[in-house]
């Protein structure tokens, strides 16, 4: 997680960026819960945010267009 920008997930050498509709609310501390109808996360989706402390939950961001980034191979 970016705080108060971006959700990033990796999935093998590729990194996907998310900058949910209110992810200003995004903390540090925050525990990220989704819960997903397919087998992968989609635009639109909603992420709960719980306060790691104190388990509570304080909110939730909306899921926007994911962007992928690859790591390039260095040369050898």
């Amino acid at each position: 997680m970016i705080r108060g920008t971006a959700i990033v997930y990796k999935v093998g050498r590729t990194l996907y960026v998310n900058r949910p509709s209110g992810a200003g609310t995004l903390g540090g501390d925050d525990i990220l819960v989704t819960r997903t109808f397919t087998d992968q996360l989609c635009r639109s989706d909603t992420v709960r945010l719980l306060d790691r402390t104190a388990g509570f939950e304080h909110g939730f961001v909306v899921l926007n267009d994911f962007v992928p980034y690859s790591k390039v191979k260095p040369k050898s």
